[in-house]
């Protein structure tokens, strides 16, 4: 029934997907995994049923809270949904009169599914996607607009890694001193092995944050196509980078021992930033909230760069030091 109400949006403004439109021989975790990364909201069935796969449906609820994306709770029927630690702050719908009324109370199921179909077009209503505000920008704005690409990586087989609240955070510190129309910002958070060179022809980034897992001398950690932790070696990047050079300004690895990758990179890049040591996750948000703050306020990379070292200190990190390759080719 939901599908049918969503049917109306599918028309203009969005694509849908779920379990049922697997391919046959499909491996379910992979489909699902793909989905959750090329998404923009993940509606969530709430019912006990659903609660009770806890495990399972409590895996994807933080792949796609980690990820930054827009979680929508449905409320199917009754149950301890308030008590899921994910699911509690966020609004739930369906609404009646602005109150929550659960989907089974409803003396029509439809005026419920509709009604979550309102909530879900005035996300979209006004706005445009991320490809057409990007082309709109290359062809509307002046070439002074920056794009911001964030690509992040947090393997189901490795530490989790906080990239959603970094995503929010970034955008946060944009839009500061209303300077959000200098930059268009893409976040492409569980970038596979195979995604890399897409998503430098897709986005053509004036500015690359990684965020994610560094191994030193070997590389950094990216995902393959079952989530899991793949290394791609330094000599690797170094010639992507060395391809992809002509639009890229500057370049933020904000993972641990990503010193060495910066100073490869830095021979095709102008400014490239690094972390020399292991840095924990807190850290590692706070100088990027830092960084963009100066940048948001159009601050150049160097004055950045010093804010967000500055912020590290203000919230009592003294022992991590990035660095800043500065190459003006």
């Amino acid at each position: 029934m939901l599908s049918t109400q969503l049917e109306m949006l599918r028309k203009n403004l969005i694509q849908t997907w779920s379990a049922e439109d697997m391919k046959v021989g499909e491996h379910r975790d992979e489909a699902i995994r793909r989905k959750l990364a090329e998404s923009s909201i993940i509606l969530a069935l709430i019912s006990p049923d659903y609660l009770a796969d806890s495990e399972y449906c409590v895996k994807i609820q933080q792949d796609a809270h980690r990820a930054g994306k827009i979680i929508i709770p449905i409320i199917l029927r009754n149950c301890l949904w308030d008590m899921d630690d994910i699911l509690e702050p966020l609004n739930p719908l369906p609404h009646d009169g602005g109150t929550l009324k659960v989907a089974s109370q409803w003396d029509k199921k439809e005026d419920a599914f509709a009604s979550v179909v309102r909530h879900i077009r005035s996300l979209f209503v006004g706005e445009m996607t991320k490809t057409e505000q990007q082309s709109s920008m290359i062809s509307d704005q002046s070439a002074s607009v920056k794009t911001i690409l964030f690509i992040g990586a947090s393997p189901n087989n490795a530490d989790p890694l906080a990239l959603g609240r970094e995503i929010r955070g970034i955008r946060e510190q944009l839009r500061k001193n209303n300077q959000e129309k200098a930059f268009f910002f893409a976040d492409e958070p569980a970038v596979r092995t195979s995604d890399i060179q897409h998503i430098f022809i897709q986005h053509k980034p004036t500015i690359l944050h990684f965020s994610g897992h560094g191994d030193g001398e070997g590389g950094l950690v990216f995902e393959d196509a079952l989530g899991n932790a793949k290394l791609v070696r330094t000599e690797a990047l170094d010639s992507v980078f060395n391809t992809f050079k002509k639009s890229v300004e500057c370049v933020i690895l904000n993972a641990c021992y990503s010193d060495i990758q910066a100073e490869v990179i830095s021979k095709h890049i102008p400014y490239v930033i690094g972390m020399p040591n292991q840095i924990p996750d807190d850290t590692a948000l706070s100088f990027s909230w830092g960084f963009y703050l100066g940048l948001g306020a159009g601050e150049n990379y160097e004055m950045s760069f010093e804010m967000g070292k500055n912020q590290m200190k203000i919230d009592g990190f003294f022992d991590w030091e990035p660095i800043l390759l500065v190459n003006k080719r």
